[in-house]
């Protein structure tokens, strides 16, 4: 009776780590690893547009691990709003994904939009003048309205690993497991939004593509805890050498 009383509370201990790790709470996951599908919530991406995606190698090395897009053939990723999506319309929401590219001028890694209205727009992407490789946020509508761009530098044409944490508008941004230092909090405004993308954005037609990799693309109904975001990189964030001691 004793060993039966154990092997529950383990099973029972174990369930609940499985259930307070960055994977818990998944409204998608599209690892890119030669394919579009989305295991977690039947979200699949299809290829959209008069151009085809490719497959290359990922942030961790993988062999067609990752999906490239081609600014100019007009193509991008559309997922399928079967659960979950919109991810912009929920009250508490996460992005996470592995990024490379290099600076380009008002292109989109994610965006969800409306076929049948231009104005709502939920975007994360590049510097909308191309000024520099900074990321940059644009909600419309949205309180304020406005490009508001990342302190730390993303598309530099390396792999970077970007999180957008949104509590009702309350927004940190993690690049590579660090927040930024740019506050994009914002004050919410209803969007009716019908559509999803990666590499672009779709409303009655495709615009913004971006010119770039991405890589292991994960949607959430909730905001990860930094430790959560940890939790996806394979590394720990460096944070600079030591002040004292052996360097």
């Amino acid at each position: 009776m004793r060993s039966y009383g154990r092997v529950i509370c383990f099973a029972f201990c174990i369930a609940l780590l499985a259930g307070t790790g960055a994977r818990a709470g998944e409204v998608a996951h599209l690892a890119l690893d030669g394919n579009l599908l989305d295991p977690v919530g039947g979200n699949d991406g299809s290829v959209h547009g008069g151009g085809a995606v490719d497959f290359v190698e990922g942030h961790d090395g993988t062999e067609g691990g990752a999906v490239r897009f081609v600014d100019g053939d007009g193509t991008l990723v559309r997922l399928a709003q079967t659960t979950g999506l919109p991810l912009n319309t929920q009250p508490a929401f996460s992005v996470a994904m592995w990024v490379r590219g290099p600076v380009q001028r008002d292109k989109r890694i994610f965006s969800e939009g409306s076929t049948t209205n231009g104005t709502p727009l939920f975007n994360l992407g590049t510097h909308n003048t191309g000024a520099n490789s900074a990321f940059d946020a644009y909600i419309r509508p949205a309180s304020p309205t406005r490009h508001v761009y990342s302190t730390t530098m993303v598309f530099d044409d390396t792999w970077h690993h970007i999180a957008w944490v949104d509590t009702n508008g309350q927004v940190v941004l993690y690049i590579d497991g660090v927040a930024d230092e740019t506050d994009f909090s914002y004050a919410r405004v209803g969007r009716t939004t019908n559509t999803t993308t990666l590499g672009g954005i779709l409303r009655a037609n495709a615009s913004h593509w971006f010119t770039g990799a991405l890589d292991d693309v994960r949607l959430y109904d909730h905001a990860l805890t930094q430790n959560e975001v940890l939790d996806l990189l394979p590394f720990e964030p460096f944070e600079g050498c030591p002040k004292e001691g052996d360097t």
